[in-house]
């Protein structure tokens, strides 16, 4: 009996080892995670490219908050053609392109990174964005060459874009994976073609114009002294709504505050102080064509400013101010106070009487001299 029941566990425990053994090496035939399907060889991998890009500005100007768009759309260059065993078609679908996006707190640098397909002027500095273009809702029938294009839309007059379409050829093989050449000019190569690798690229690049402003304070004048401040008020115009603007030079212990943010009208107004020995305050990032007025608090001096160099009009009157637009990469402005005072002369007149008795006395004392000389000389000639 129990020689019986032992038989009936070993075959039992068999059996269900057996199972076990079947059931999990079936297991990842059907294991699938939430929220995702089994990928099968129906569906096209690597269905995104993204492409860099990047926003150069100078170094002294702060990255604006901004973005870029772009449209993508189907290119039917060589639609039918045969390109080194490559069919081409053109684009099919609806794919979507995102933005490219920028902060204030954007990371910049000042030389080029790795790979970064940039050329970066002397004084310049660059951000780095990304793009993504979207294949997931295209649906590719057969493999071959996809066209498309994809053209950067205008952006605002304070930026220099590159709004040239580009062209976006999506290679699709027999295994369903996916390669992407992105290129500047509208001719058919294949990934291997290296007569035109020059014209092949991965990034679009814009730049940030910006101008500064600076503004010195100069005294003459035997009564001028050159550690007196003196105020302005400066009111920039015409910037692009939330363009960051930074003063520098300013001394420390006159000016608290040193940097502006434009209004959404694109406006800005600075109280700085300045003196002579204070140096000049160079106001950097305002955008190309920005406006300014400079205006000096009214005091006891004769006003008067240049611009570069050139006189500039005040009426006698620094509260006037000086409203220019800037000229090229920079406008530099100077008043100029003259305060003079009279050299007192007077101290010499009020002591004329004085002066003029004590040379009566003197001139007297010499004539009495001289007759008391002259006298005794004819006495002398008597007595001979």
């Amino acid at each position: 009996m129990k020689t019986r029941t032992r038989k009936t566990t070993r075959v039992l425990c068999a059996s269900a080892i057996a199972m076990m053994t079947l059931l999990s090496s079936a297991a990842p035939a059907f294991a699938v995670n939430d929220g995702e399907q089994a990928t099968t060889t129906s569906v096209a991998q690597n269905k995104t490219f993204t492409f860099d890009k990047f926003l150069k500005l100078k170094k002294d100007a702060k990255v604006p908050p901004t973005q870029f768009n772009f449209t993508v759309a189907s290119n039917d260059t060589g639609d039918g053609t045969e390109v080194d065993g490559y069919t081409v078609f053109k684009g099919v679908g609806n794919p979507t392109i995102g933005e490219a996006t920028f902060t204030s707190a954007q990371t910049t640098f000042d030389s080029k990174q790795g790979n970064d397909d940039i050329n970066l002027p002397e004084g310049y500095k660059y951000a780095k964005s990304n793009v993504t273009v979207n294949f997931n809702d295209v649906t590719f029938e057969r493999p071959g060459i996809y066209r498309y294009t994809i053209t950067e839309n205008a952006g605002s007059k304070y930026f220099t874009s590159d709004t040239s379409t580009k062209y976006l050829d999506v290679y699709v093989y027999n295994d369903r994976d996916i390669t992407y050449i992105m290129h500047k000019e509208n001719n058919l190569f294949t990934t291997n073609d290296v007569a035109n690798k020059d014209t092949k690229i991965t990034s679009i690049t814009n730049t940030y114009n910006t101008q500064n402003l600076s503004v010195k304070k100069e005294v003459d004048g035997n009564q001028a002294v050159e550690d007196d401040f003196f105020k302005f008020t400066v009111n920039i115009t015409d910037l692009a709504p939330g363009a960051d603007i930074e003063a520098t030079g300013l001394d420390e212990t006159k000016n608290t505050l040193k940097s502006w943010t434009a209004s959404n009208k694109g406006t800005v107004t600075a109280e700085i102080y300045l003196s002579e020995n204070s140096g000049a305050a160079t106001f950097t990032g305002l955008t190309s064509g920005a406006k300014y007025t400079v205006k000096e608090e009214k005091g006891t001096y004769t006003p008067a400013a240049t611009v570069d160099g050139d006189s500039a009009t005040l009426n006698g009157d620094s509260s006037l101010g000086v409203t220019r637009e800037i000229s090229g990469d920079a406008d530099n402005v100077v008043f100029t106070n003259t305060k003079n005072g009279t050299i007192p002369t007077g101290i010499y007149l009020n002591h004329k009487l004085p002066f003029n008795i004590a040379g009566i006395a003197i001139l007297g004392g010499a004539i009495s001299l001289f007759a008391k000389k002259r006298h005794d000389a004819l006495e002398e000639d008597d007595d001979e």
